[in-house]
């Protein structure tokens, strides 16, 4: 069955992160994923609070640029203006505080690809992703939610979910075996993933593999569930692409602790 799909989550900036390096091999990147069904991607690339959005925004543009130039030599041009731009957001604390995250979410939409703290999450951090959710007016996209259940309990986890989140999981996943696997299916069966995303990198250990993930979901018996995956990416992709800007909310107070947590 030929399923189109939209990727939410990669690195393929040129010389923006650790993904690819070069706008050439951003070039083969894109067209590997057009080859597999790729039919509109967004560039994450990595951001970390210790440099100014405005620095990282500048520098994305200009990788961005590069890159759509290249794109239209290469004779892709129909598919250059199929890319958009987001971040993969580290949670760093004062995020809901932030006047300026709403630049970091999925191109106009009140969507933000969030990777959340490698430890154990202690209740300020569930607290001020709430007011980022309900003050701010921005959903968070957890990135790659199966990492996280070696640092915390399913409880937690759930507190998370509860407040509203999306919860996002790398196709990967479902081309390993062991527990990993098995998490991740369980995430889908259940309909707690709710968006996939590729999370790849380069051409060589991180690549494009949202095709095989897809087959091997399909072999698993779980279209149902796919399709309602695939239909939160083609949202949020939507979002992102649309020209219609959002309400970003009014600016929160520092009182992070009247939410119940």
């Amino acid at each position: 069955m030929n399923y189109h799909f939209h990727d939410i989550h990669s690195h393929f900036l040129p010389g923006v992160d650790d993904g690819c390096q070069t706008v050439g091999e951003s070039v083969e990147f894109l067209k590997m994923q057009m080859r597999q069904g790729c039919i509109g991607t967004i560039a994450t690339p990595h951001y970390y609070a210790r440099e100014s959005i405005d620095t990282f925004c500048s520098r994305r543009q200009a990788a961005y640029n590069e890159l759509i130039n290249a794109m239209n030599s290469a004779g892709l041009g129909q598919f250059a203006g199929n890319i958009g731009l987001a971040a993969e957001v580290a949670y760093y604390k004062g995020i809901a505080a932030d006047a300026d995250v709403w630049r970091l979410c999925y191109g106009t939409s009140k969507y933000l690809l969030l990777e959340m703290p490698f430890t154990e999450w202690n209740p300020s951090v569930l607290r001020e992703i709430k007011v980022l959710q309900s003050s701010r007016g921005i959903v968070p996209v957890i990135a790659h939610i199966e990492r996280f259940f070696e640092f915390n309990d399913a409880k937690t986890i759930e507190q998370l979910i509860n407040i509203g989140v999306i919860v996002q999981v790398n196709s990967g996943c479902f081309l390993k075996h062991g527990n990993t696997a098995k998490l991740v299916t369980h995430l889908l069966k259940t309909g707690t993933m709710q968006a996939i995303g590729t999370d790849a990198h380069n051409l060589t250990k991180r690549v494009p593999n949202m095709r095989p993930a897809i087959e091997q979901i399909l072999s698993s018996g779980y279209e149902q569930q796919l399709r309602k995956v695939l239909k939160t990416n083609a949202m949020i992709y939507n979002a992102a692409m649309s020209d219609t800007h959002i309400s970003r909310g009014v600016a929160p107070q520092d009182d992070f602790f009247n939410f119940g947590f």
